[in-house]
């Protein structure tokens, strides 16, 4: 399968990297060992050991940098290999992995796949809703195993009409499948805008609204960034107001592909910065309801839903090559056909540089 990698993906949550731990994780189909200087800056390397190719991340830390547990060559943050601690000492010229450019931001541990002079760290979507100097109220910063690819997690996200029939009752209902629908997209980010007019208030509405409205209009607004990170501004107002006068949330939904079948699908929320007023005295457990709710939806109706589609698609690959196209399919189709562009791109890239280096 093929990856965009000329892009910055999640490696993990910030607060999951402590200092003095060896973390390993699964990008794109390949094993990166991630620890934290000892300035505390986040590194990331291969997860491979070029001498008899064990995982590093069983190795152990060194003030300079890691060494491999089966024979001991030490690596530096670099990536070199800074010491053998057999006889000769020598230091092969191969004795080196790979280093991947790594930013720490918005508590998150970004890392770049690509090429590492093409890492440009204005290119990091911005997830600053999420940082403690925001003043927002951050729901858990969680992580689930998804057995999917991540394209069928932007299909779920950028078509939120499903909220209608999969979250009936807690995210959406029937009322709210007839909804103003539009779309927009640039040259890195597709837009969806999705707004339920004078709809009955879901539960998890009711939570943001603790007033006993019955009744309110329902904006869902979902960011895509090339190619796996989105963000969900959804806000419920009463009838006609002005989104500023309701309450709502900032749905992080960061999604690093483990490999062709499976997803890391990293989530966390923000309570929205609105006129409207948020009751101190239940607003921690209204916090932990949302959490609570959220997880539910991911976990016990979306994970299975999706999973079985994945299933689906593997097992019938003729029957499911082409599929029904709605009218609530345009984001996606617009997300899937920009990432389709930008993986030949990057390949035709490659190519090219292949010819150039033959001739």
């Amino acid at each position: 399968m093929a990856f965009f990698r000329s892009a910055w993906y999640v490696a993990l949550w910030s607060e999951a990297l402590a200092p003095g731990a060896i973390e390993k994780r699964r990008i794109l189909s390949e094993d990166v060992v991630l620890f934290r200087d000892p300035d505390g800056a986040p590194v990331a390397l291969r997860d491979l050991c070029p001498h008899r190719f064990a995982p590093l991340s069983l190795g152990r830390l060194t003030p300079n940098g890691i060494a491999c547990s089966y024979h001991g060559l030490e690596f530096g943050v670099d990536g070199q290999c800074i010491a053998n601690p057999h006889t000769s000492g020598r230091i092969p010229s191969k004795a080196c992995v790979r280093k991947y450019p790594v930013v720490e931001r918005d508590t998150l541990v970004w890392i770049w796949m690509g090429d590492a002079d093409q890492a440009d760290p204005a290119l990091i979507p911005d997830f600053s809703f999420l940082d403690l100097s925001s003043g927002l109220s951050v729901t858990k910063r969680d992580a689930i195993q998804m057995p999917c690819r991540y394209e069928l997690i932007i299909d779920n996200l950028l078509d939120l009409s499903h909220i209608s029939f999969l979250h009936e009752g807690i995210l959406g209902h029937l009322e709210c499948a007839k909804s103003d629908i539009r779309t927009d997209k640039s040259d890195r980010h597709v837009q969806v805008e999705r707004i339920s007019r004078n709809v009955r208030v879901p539960e998890f509405f009711e939570l943001l609204l603790q007033d006993g409205s019955e009744r309110g209009d329902q904006w869902n607004t979902i960011y895509w960034h090339l190619p796996s990170t989105l963000i969900n501004d959804v806000v419920m107002t009463a009838p006609g107001a002005d989104p500023m006068d309701g309450t709502g949330i900032l749905g992080a939904h960061l999604l690093t592909p483990v490999d062709e079948h499976s997803t890391l699908y990293h989530i966390a929320a923000a309570r929205q910065k609105t006129r409207r007023p948020i009751n101190p005295e239940t607003s921690e457990e209204t916090r932990q309801r949302l959490a609570d709710i959220r997880r539910f939806a991911f976990e016990e109706q979306d994970l299975p839903m999706i999973a079985a589609q994945a299933r689906n698609l593997r097992e019938y690959p003729a029957e499911t090559r082409h599929g029904v196209f709605l009218d609530i399919d345009a984001g996606p189709a617009m997300a899937r056909a920009m990432l389709r562009d930008s993986i030949a791109w990057e390949a035709a890239g490659r190519d090219r540089e292949a010819s150039s280096g033959s001739g």
